[in-house]
């Protein structure tokens, strides 16, 4: 064990109860559950990191209990998963949480930067299957993942796009199309309790309530789950545009993340072109003297 491991007298696997699943307290499954202890305090503080294979951030599941805020404990914890998530690969650390809550100083004390904002809202879904307009969406094939990142890279500022980036490889989500292009992507998050939405939308689309409103069919069955929409700061017009429709349920939260690896420009070097400059012209017999020679 590393110091900070004693430090914190990390466990993997701690019985939770009602707090996770046990199935989420498995470290093979990309979870990291640690419990920080204060003796002087008497109080302990448990977090959770998730790391989903393919990207390069890693997930601040949760921090408990709410009074652990201000706790000398808590830098400790939140530098330990912070370490584990970097034994794992991931190049940074993100953490969603309420502006007006006492953990975002935290977090900043922590080494967090905010690098965005984004609004929950809920979409009166009800499990239904009716296509109101076919057509609207499609599940993305493999040949559309360059569309979907051209248009990511198009609409996600470049701060986000540094600390949360799409993940490798295969993108699976839905798509929609107009006039033949790419205009619509959406995310989608599944889980015992939800559906989590993250959409990414040009403001050029026709008719934004429409394709919402036929993303339900896409969707289910949703086994009474209800689905949650996530509008991030570069999306907000969202808001407006779909005031009648989604119902907000959560207050501005700061998108926060902590980097874990240092970013540097290192310069390449073109093999084919360095051997174009290295090389040089070989003197040679001038043609004029050349030509004398032939007619002596």
């Amino acid at each position: 064990m590393t110091p900070l491991d004693s430090a914190l007298a990390l466990t993997r696997g701690s019985p939770l109860g009602p707090i996770a699943f046990l199935s989420q307290l498995n470290p093979r499954n990309g979870i990291y559950t640690a419990v920080g202890y204060s003796s002087e305090e008497n109080k302990r503080v448990i977090g959770q990191v998730k790391c989903v294979q393919g990207r390069r951030s890693a997930q601040l599941t949760f921090v408990t209990p709410h009074s652990a805020s201000n706790s000398s404990i808590l830098p400790v914890l939140l530098e330990g998963l912070a370490y584990q998530a970097g034994q794992w690969g991931a190049c940074s650390l993100l953490a969603e949480v309420d502006e007006r809550d006492a953990l975002f100083e935290d977090l900043r004390r922590a080494g967090f930067v905010v690098y965005g904002w984004q609004k929950i809202f809920s979409l009166p879904f009800r499990g239904g299957i009716d296509y109101h307009q076919p057509g609207l969406w499609q599940f993305a094939p493999p040949e559309a993942e360059h569309e979907i990142r051209h248009l990511y890279q198009s609409l996600v500022p470049p701060l986000m796009q540094a600390a949360d980036p799409l993940p490798k490889g295969r993108l699976y989500g839905l798509i929609h199309h107009e006039s033949q292009q790419l205009m619509g992507y959406m995310e989608s998050i599944y889980g015992p309790e939800g559906i989590y939405l993250l959409p990414l939308i040009h403001p050029d689309v026709e008719n934004v309530k429409l394709m919402l409103s036929n993303l339900e069919g896409y969707l289910s069955p949703l086994l009474g789950r209800k689905v949650y929409l996530a509008v991030r700061s570069h999306q907000a017009w969202l808001e407006i545009a779909l005031d009648d429709v989604v119902e907000l349920i959560s207050s501005r939260q700061a998108l926060m993340v902590k980097h874990l690896a240092s970013f540097q420009r290192v310069a390449v070097a073109n093999a084919h072109l360095a051997m174009i400059e290295e090389s040089h012209a070989k003197a040679s017999t001038p043609i004029l003297k050349n030509f004398t020679n032939r007619i002596k």
